[in-house]
């Protein structure tokens, strides 16, 4: 009787509603994942049935190769990291993205520092990341003039030291004289 009651359960499974698969499978998945828990789908088959139904064609395509060597011992899991893995856009990508139009501007280091980390907001990017993406916005005279110190001095401090020696420049640019 419990295998038949077991049965039922993966079969009522199987007919659940899912949300339309959308090309940003971490947060579909996290979608998808809170269904199955609040209605205590635990069985790997019945996940896996239910997100094989939603599956566009294209993202069949994608992880066919997946899909003809699937393991027959955690079949969802394997699947969603084959998703995760083909489609999911790395970490460090989304914050290239992001601060891919960071501009210095009039910016002092330090305020470029909390500008980057204001744009970054949720990501959690390590200090040596971070480090090196504000290193690479500064004006190179600065950075050339700091770099001595970037490996052992915390990054705020770094910031203000950069302050100082960006203060020592003239900033606007100066017409070019011959020599008298």
């Amino acid at each position: 009787m419990e295998s038949a009651k077991s049965d039922s359960l993966d079969m009522t499974a199987a007919i659940i509603p899912l949300p339309a698969y959308h090309h940003n499978a971490k947060n579909w998945f996290l979608q998808v994942e809170s269904i199955f828990s609040m209605l205590r789908i635990t069985s790997q088959r019945a996940r896996f049935a239910n997100v094989m139904q939603k599956l566009p064609s294209d993202m069949m395509d994608e992880i066919s190769d997946v899909l003809s060597d699937l393991r027959e011992h955690e079949p969802y899991d394997h699947l969603k990291e084959a998703i995760l893995k083909r489609t999911g856009r790395s970490e460090e990508d989304m914050i290239q993205e992001i601060l891919r139009n960071v501009t210095r501007g009039d910016k002092t280091p330090s305020q470029l520092l909390r500008y980057m980390r204001n744009q970054l907001g949720k990501y959690n990017v390590s200090e040596k990341v971070l480090r090196g993406l504000w290193l690479e916005h500064l004006p190179k005279s600065v950075a050339q003039i700091i770099a001595p110190m970037t490996r052992a001095t915390p990054l705020d401090d770094l910031a203000e030291s950069a302050d100082l020696v960006f203060a020592q420049f003239d900033h606007s640019v100066n017409a070019v004289r011959a020599p008298t």
